[in-house]
């Protein structure tokens, strides 16, 4: 395939990669005689790549037990992919960890949000199908200046140079980053942007956010299960406007829907729809399970 070869992402494609992501243990002969045409298996692997699911896409394919349907070099090409994100996970996993130590030095216990919190709760299995490229930290307000501080005294740096925020309006600081460290950490203030915050407040997420077991003994707290729930539709379909857009953001609905499938009954929807209706954006609740 030359380099400026177009790759058209078909719904067909679409629903194959939702079928081999997803926890359907039912054989789909179909979808599985798709893995052995070149042509049909570029698609999937094309709309994967687009949306950092190779890892999960990988996974699917040898949990349903399929695996051996692929060619020898399409096993190849999976298994290199999925051995990059596993690498980078385990580099996350040691920020995290280094970061967190940092924290709990000053009597500082953060609650890891979206990605960061999978690493570590069982969400994404294994943890290395999510891809991340960051890290999203959360401090309450008044502890976020001796956060930082902390941080920077133990090899941090603030890359103001290429990201100019304003901190005082901003629901993160600058990044952060390590001389040595794979990605950036984003210490938060608040978990959403400022005028998102009357769907999910502040005190609500410390109220019921939740012990997070890490290694060593450090610690660290993740958002119950509802608002884990509450925090992906908002994020995706508020702060990145994927409702007004009418766009589907698969990699955030893959999130969505191995949150939905980890917690289950855990989840409160009575809470969830109360939050969604105190602002007047129930239907953008069930556009977003519709999508599901």
């Amino acid at each position: 395939m030359s380099n400026t070869e177009v790759i058209v992402i078909d719904e067909a494609s679409f629903f194959s990669l939702a079928y081999w992501i997803s926890n359907e243990t039912v054989n789909n002969e179909e979808e599985t005689l798709k893995l052995t045409n070149e042509d049909e298996f570029i698609k999937i692997v094309s709309l994967a790549n687009q949306f950092w699911l190779i890892g999960a896409f990988t996974q699917g394919i040898k949990t349903k037990q399929c695996w051996q349907y692929l060619s020898e070099v399409s096993q190849q090409y999976l298994d290199d992919v999925s051995h990059v994100y596993k690498l980078r996970t385990e580099s996350l996993v040691e920020e995290v960890s280094i970061s967190v130590k940092c924290l709990n030095k000053t009597n500082i216990i953060p609650i890891l949000l979206k990605g960061a919190a999978t690493l570590f709760n069982g969400v994404s299995s294994p943890n290395y199908i999510r891809y991340m490229s960051d890290i999203d930290i959360l401090v309450k307000p008044l502890e976020l200046d001796n956060a930082l501080r902390n941080l920077v005294d133990r090899g941090y740096l603030l890359d103001e140079e290429n990201y100019d925020i304003d901190e005082f309006e901003h629901h993160h600081e600058t990044p952060l980053k390590r001389a040595d460290s794979c990605c950036y950490i984003e210490m938060h203030r608040w978990h959403l942007k400022k005028s998102l915050l009357s769907l999910l407040t502040n005190d609500e997420v410390w109220g019921e956010a939740e012990n997070l077991r890490l290694s060593g003994g450090l610690l660290a707290k993740q958002l119950s299960p509802t608002h884990q729930i509450l925090m992906n539709i908002i994020h995706s379909e508020l702060a990145d406007r994927g409702y007004f857009e009418k766009a589907i953001n698969l990699f955030q609905l893959t999130a969505l829907y191995q949150l939905l499938a980890h917690y289950q009954k855990a989840i409160d929807w009575t809470a969830v729809i109360e939050h969604f209706e105190r602002v007047g954006a129930k239907d953008v609740l069930f556009a977003r399970l519709y999508a599901i």
